[in-house]
């Protein structure tokens, strides 16, 4: 009956807008990774605008009747940031499909949240030109920005946050306006630009960008190096960047990853722990060179390198971008906690070993992994959320991996966000902060309507430590 009255509403205000009610609605209630626990998290109503305007009119509807909204994009986050868990309305931005400017002599692009980044970037890979970050998920643009996705290549190309240099946004209450711009730099008036990235949908809804792009390297090559374990393993990044050498991926897999990525890439199965590394440039002759110094530098460090061709090398990073869906068939357990913890890189090495040793301590198994270069670590924990005995060693043994990093210096989160599952960690890292960021919410969405349940805890939540 709800969506019956909001689709007579909506039908009214915006001519022609097309819905989804219903069963189709199911689609809208679940995402990649979040552990719903049995809930119902599906909106009341989906609306699939097809440019800003409508966006706009939505929004102006749904503030003006204090309404829930809140966005999708590709449904490809691991922290509920897409589910609806207060219902009402959900956006489906794909249909803001466009390329709107290619302004390559200004290295940049102006596109609609709903272009798909795989789809970016053949169409700009045709110009000469990239977008680099490059998360393991067929993400939306508007998705990436929205929760400042990275992904391999961070190590030497940075993430999202980098290459937005002007966003296109609607307000709470469906007034339109640009934010940054397409000058070099800038020392213009608070930066309201870098707030919204990474914001999560909880402060307006984001419909266009101008991303900067970069030319595309035309040499690449890549080297797997295998070590007696994780510990070993990690404690050779500092000293390969250290030595000058900037690869664009270093990735760590231990043991568990390398049998599950074996199954399903040329990687072959070995002992020990592994580092997918992977050098870019623009002359094969330098690339082939820092392979061989990298190679040269592990060796000397008590590792050593898996002869694999480079197009075996391509075809491993390819399964290795989803490979955490290859571990959750391959765990045989019914629910799989992840995090995605990261610290400076002088406290990742240590960092790995802690990992295992709380894991120990639990009885509990995992699955070590993540972004090395970057000191972005992702740890799988093979769990069941149905039986509460398993299910508590599990939550107490995330909160000690959390506190691993907040006692490094580090992040709860590198680069998944926070969405609804992570906001009781959030003042544990911020501290005070969290009451400035709340203030932020309310300037841009004084009816909280935005995307509500999302980053901020809840006001009566103390989240289990005191303010700093």
């Amino acid at each position: 009956m709800i969506s019956n009255s909001l689709e007579t509403s909506l039908r009214e205000v915006i001519p022609g807008l097309e819905f989804e009610v219903g069963q189709g609605r199911d689609a809208y209630g679940k995402d990649e990774g979040y552990a719903r626990m049995g809930k119902d998290l599906r909106p009341d109503i989906v609306v699939m605008p097809k440019s800003t305007i409508e966006v706009s009119k939505i929004l102006k509807f749904a503030f003006e009747n204090d309404i829930p909204v809140t966005p999708w994009g590709a449904g490809t986050s691991l922290e509920g940031q897409s589910l609806a868990f207060h219902g009402g309305i959900t956006i489906d931005l794909r249909g803001l499909n466009k390329i709107r400017r290619t302004l390559i002599n200004d290295f940049q692009v102006e596109v609609e949240v709903g272009v798909l980044q795989q789809d970016l970037d053949k169409k700009l890979r045709e110009l000469g030109v990239f977008f680099p970050p490059n998360p393991g998920a067929p993400a939306t643009i508007g998705g990436m920005i929205s929760n400042n996705s990275s992904g391999s290549r961070a190590v030497k190309y940075g993430v999202t946050r980098d290459y937005v240099k002007q966003l296109e946004v609607v307000l709470a209450d469906g007034t339109i306006t640009k934010l940054g711009t397409r000058a070099t730099k800038t020392s213009s008036g608070y930066d309201l630009l870098d707030l919204v990235v990474g914001s999560e949908g909880t402060l307006c809804i984001i419909t266009a960008a101008v991303l900067k792009v970069i030319p595309t390297p035309s040499d690449s090559a890549g080297i797997v190096l295998q070590f007696k374990g994780v510990e070993e393993a990690s404690h050779f990044v500092q000293p390969c960047l250290g030595s000058g050498f900037l690869p664009c991926t270093i990735e760590l897999l231990d043991q568990r990853v390398v049998a599950v990525l074996s199954d399903h890439s040329p990687l072959p199965s070995v002992s020990g722990a592994v580092l997918l590394i992977e050098c870019d440039g623009n002359d094969a002759e330098s690339v082939e060179k820092e392979i061989q110094g990298i190679a040269e530098l592990a060796h000397s460090l008590g590792g050593s390198q898996i002869q694999i061709d480079q197009n075996e090398f391509k075809q491993v990073m390819k399964a290795r971008k989803v490979v955490g869906w290859d571990i959750v068939r391959a765990s045989g357990m019914k629910t799989l906690k992840l995090l995605d913890i990261a610290v400076p890189l002088s406290a990742f090495g240590s960092t790995v070993v802690n990992v295992y040793k709380i894991l120990d301590q639990e009885n509990l198994s995992g699955y070590v992994f993540g972004h090395a270069g970057d000191g972005n670590l992702h740890v799988l924990i093979a769990s069941d959320s149905r039986n509460e005995e398993i299910w508590e060693k599990t939550l107490r043994a995330e909160m000690n991996i959390v506190k691993l990093a907040i006692d490094a210096e580090g992040t709860i989160t590198g680069e998944h966000g926070i969405g609804a599952s992570k906001t009781h960690f959030l003042r544990l890292e911020h501290g005070y902060a969290v009451d400035l960021m709340r203030a932020v919410k309310t300037a841009f969405d004084p009816k909280g309507i935005l995307n509500s349940g999302k980053v901020l805890p809840p006001v009566s939540i103390q989240e289990g430590v005191d303010k700093k």
